[in-house]
């Protein structure tokens, strides 16, 4: 009783469900019903608790036993295939990165939510019809991106499918056969070659072996791509919201005289200097530049809310994403050999190169907008205002002094640069394996 119920309390912290929305309307909303599938996020309410509870320890369990079957595979597979010793290193990697998304997911449910309300409900409302159509416009842009983004876990399906179902098969029309491995402990009958720590006496278990690797590679796949999917989602939320942002400030004085026009009723000034010390003009111009500061301290909230789940994900796949190109590139050397894996091996290898360029090409647009936020702060007629809106201007120029970078740890950004450093190193590795193969 006391497990169960120090069990319940744990839970109780993770329940996110407390406040605002429930998980049906802010989840479902946005993924269907591939959140609840994938186990990165599902409800903790009622009988869902139980379900939720065991669907995490099992798939946590599958992942985590084969991948360790595939290090020890590793072992046994590398004097007799190098291809296969590679896919093998490859594999564990993913289960490994599925079984970290989970983990993260877990723990971070809180900081979940909060990116996920703030999506559902709506940011920031400036209650201004000054820069209602370059909203609208910028939504519009983001909704489009996000019909292509909604397709990314067909296409990893359709990676799994094709590596669980596909490859076996063309496999056997290569010159390497992979049943004539003999090895006492490594299975050679279930689709990828797996150590075993007992032999298999009778087709039923070679069965259920079978079964419980396609459920690890169909767990792994639908984990990587909603966890694909939750973050660009997220990052590309932040990206929607300095957008409009930025709008109210390049619009910041149209704003101020719009206003101006509702308060007193008369046309503002046209003479600049005139403009700036009416005294209404600037009490307008202050509400206007503080729903921007309120605006700007909002997304810096929901960026730290954002970062701080994806650190260690982030971490995992940037840190191994040189190996993990690289190994798909070596298995592409065994055409003749294993066409099945070879095949798998270009597949896997440009669905991985789309997902770093992904990652990258998101988090480069938050930092540059992040930039270009600060820099367009210079661009006000700040010597035209008195000093307590200079002030102001100058309080958010230093809170954006340093530009929001989605990094690992502080060690490595999520930009272009340290995409192209991956590629490279990717391609140095690959060389290096083959030239002493």
């Amino acid at each position: 009783m006391g497990l169960l119920s120090g069990l319940n309390a744990l839970l109780d912290r993770l329940d996110s469900e407390h406040h605002g929305p429930s998980y049906r309307e802010v989840i479902l909303k946005e993924y269907y019903y591939l959140m609840p599938i994938s186990c990165i996020y599902n409800s903790l309410r009622g009988w869902w608790r139980v379900f939720t509870t065991v669907q995490f320890w099992t798939y946590m369990t599958i992942l985590i036993v084969h991948a360790l079957l595939l290090g020890i595979s590793s072992v046994y597979l590398f004097e007799i295939s190098f291809v296969l010793f590679n896919q093998a290193i490859h594999f564990m990697i993913l289960l490994t990165l599925a079984a970290s998304v989970l983990i993260c997911a877990l723990r971070g449910r809180k900081e979940l939510a909060i990116c996920h309300r703030s999506i559902y409900e709506g940011f920031f409302d400036y209650h201004e019809q000054v820069g209602t159509d370059a909203a609208l416009r910028i939504h519009q842009e983001m909704m489009a991106e996000r019909s292509i983004l909604l397709k990314l876990p067909l296409a990893v399906g359709l990676v799994v499918g094709t590596i669980v179902v596909a490859a076996p098969f063309l496999d056997d029309y290569g010159t390497f056969s992979v049943s004539e491995i003999q090895l006492d402990y490594v299975d050679t009958e279930v689709p990828v070659p797996m150590y075993y720590p007992f032999l298999r006496e009778n087709k039923f278990l070679e069965l259920v072996l079978a079964a419980l690797e396609l459920a690890a590679a169909s767990i792994t796949g639908i984990v990587i791509a909603v966890g694909g999917l939750a973050y660009s989602l997220m990052v590309q939320n932040a990206v929607k919201q300095y957008k409009i942002m930025l709008d109210k400030v390049y619009n910041l004085e149209t704003r101020a005289k719009e206003l101006y026009r509702k308060e007193s009723g008369l046309k503002p000034p046209s003479d600049d200097y005139k403009l700036y010390k009416d005294l209404v003009f600037r009490k307008c111009y202050v509400a206007c530049l503080k729903k921007i500061c309120h605006h700007h301290q909002r997304i810096i909230k929901y960026c730290d809310a954002m970062a701080r789940v994806l650190n260690v994900p982030l971490f995992i796949v940037y840190s191994g994403g040189s190996l993990i190109i690289a190994f798909s590139m070596i298995t592409t050397t065994a055409g003749k050999q294993l066409p099945g894996t070879a095949t798998a091996g270009v597949i896997v290898c440009i669905t991985e190169v789309i997902y770093m360029f992904l990652f990258s090409f998101l988090g480069q647009r938050v930092t540059d907008l992040c930039k270009e936020f600060r820099e367009s702060l210079y661009t006000l007629k700040w010597y035209e205002c008195d000093a307590e809106v200079r002030s102001d201007l100058l309080i958010m120029q230093t809170a954006t002094k340093q530009a929001f970078v989605l990094s690992m740890f502080g060690m490595m950004p999520a930009n272009f640069e340290t995409f192209a450093a991956i590629m490279n190193s990717a391609y140095s590795f690959y060389n290096l394996v083959v030239a002493m193969d």
